[in-house]
């Protein structure tokens, strides 16, 4: 199974009887403790904020519920093409870097 975020690097199918792939993305899934406990970490040292809630960086009960606008409620895709496109013309100086790798399959390279 390859990584969707650096399709470089891959894992074992666990269930290589099935006709998807599935199993854990190889980068994502080792990625979230760490940035986990940094962001954690962050928020408590430098920002002093202190909370009982847990911190859940990828909350997939909800990611798995959002509706990508197929059905009436249509939440849709977020956009921020209008923000931006306000804030560059309040501020002609403001610079826009957009990111891709050249191995990642989320953000494709020149897709956005």
């Amino acid at each position: 199974v390859l990584s969707a975020y650096d399709g470089t690097i891959e894992t074992a199918d666990i269930a290589p009887e099935s006709p998807r792939p599935s199993g854990p993305d190889p980068v994502l899934d080792r990625s979230v403790p760490v940035l986990t406990s940094a962001f954690v970490s962050y928020v408590r040292e430098e920002l002093k904020f202190r909370t009982d809630l847990s911190y859940r960086l990828l909350n997939r009960e909800i990611s798995g519920n959002w509706d990508y606008g197929t059905s009436p409620t249509r939440q849709g895709y977020v956009g921020v093409m209008d923000d931006l496109q306000q804030a560059r013309a309040l501020n002609p100086g403001l610079g826009v870097l957009i990111v891709n790798g050249y191995t990642d399959l989320v953000t494709p390279y020149l897709a956005s």
